[in-house]
């Protein structure tokens, strides 16, 4: 996904508009592996602004994860955007010049913007993934699933740390 800029650089306020559809490999962020199930798609602009070139899009996906409770397959839909400031490798300041600027980096006349649609995936995607809203999960003992069938296992095991206060209740 790189976007060739070079008359856009010359001309400040000038924009470019873009359409990338890409299929991305599998990969593993935060013990989990992310399959994508889809192309990626994301429609965006790119403008010269004083500073640098501004590139905002729309990121689409369909994702193939794990269930966090009962570890079977879940494609989820992503939609998100991404908002980042590039700018040319020559013109950056020094160390300790202007540290609260945030941007990227880049040289010649292209820019990849593949690590800004990874990240705006990845940062959006939800803190816990559930194959459904009422997903049992797995036993914690024999570990079969108990969406699909009962197992004979004792549900009443009990922190060994709060074992005291088991009985604490019943008085």
């Amino acid at each position: 996904m790189q976007l060739e800029i070079s008359g856009l650089k010359e001309n400040k306020g000038q924009s470019l508009d873009f359409r990338f559809e890409e299929d991305f490999p599998s990969l593993n962020f935060g013990g989990r592996t992310i399959a994508f199930d889809t192309p990626v798609i994301v429609d965006g602009s790119a403008t010269n602004v004083e500073s640098g070139i501004l590139v905002k899009c729309r990121v689409r996906a369909g994702i193939v994860v794990d269930c966090d409770r009962c570890l079977r397959p879940v494609t989820i839909g992503v939609e998100t955007t991404a908002v980042e400031e590039f700018v040319e490798a020559k013109s950056v300041p020094a160390e300790g010049e202007d540290e609260d600027r945030d941007c990227r980096v880049f040289k010649g006349s292209v820019i990849d913007i593949k690590c800004i649609v990874y990240e705006s995936i990845l940062l959006n995607l939800p803190m816990k993934i559930l194959c459904s809203s009422d997903c049992r999960g797995i036993c914690s003992s024999c570990g079969t699933d108990l969406n699909l069938e009962e197992c004979g296992c004792s549900r009443q095991d009990v922190d060994p740390r709060m074992e005291k206060l088991k009985d604490w209740f019943k008085e």
